[in-house]
C-alpha cells in the first residue's frame, strides 16, 4: 500500500511540474502579446499622427475599381455608370456602371 501511495505521490509531483511548466509558457506568451499589441497600439498612433498632418483639398480626378473580371479599370470622377453589383470602389461603395460600360483601362 505504501508503495502505492509513493507512486501515486510521484506522479503527481512530475504532473505538478508540467503543469507549472506549462503555466509558465503561457505568462511568457502573454507578456509577449502584451507588448507586441502596446507596440502596435504605439505605432498606430504615430502613423494616425503623420497622416493627420496632410492635407487634400482637391476633389478626386478618377475612380478605380475592379470589374466583374477582375480588372482595375480607371475612369473620370465625374463619370456615371448603371449599377454593377460586383463593381465597387477603393472604400467599399457600389459603383454606378456595367463592367461593359467603362472606357478601356489606361
Amino acid at each position: 500500500m505504501t508503495d502505492d501511495v509513493t507512486a501515486i505521490s510521484e506522479e503527481t509531483s512530475a504532473e505538478a511540474e508540467t503543469v507549472a511548466a506549462a503555466a509558465e509558457e503561457q505568462t511568457a506568451s502573454l507578456a509577449n502579446v502584451s507588448h507586441t499589441a502596446t507596440s502596435l497600439s504605439d505605432r498606430a498612433r504615430d502613423l494616425s499622427d503623420a497622416l493627420s498632418a496632410f492635407e487634400v483639398d482637391a476633389e478626386p480626378t478618377a475612380a478605380i475599381a475592379i470589374d466583374a473580371g477582375g480588372v482595375e479599370r480607371e475612369w473620370p470622377a465625374d463619370d456615371e455608370y448603371t449599377v454593377d453589383s460586383s463593381a465597387v470602389d477603393s472604400t467599399g461603395e457600389e459603383l454606378e456602371g456595367r463592367a461593359g460600360d467603362w472606357p478601356e483601362p489606361q
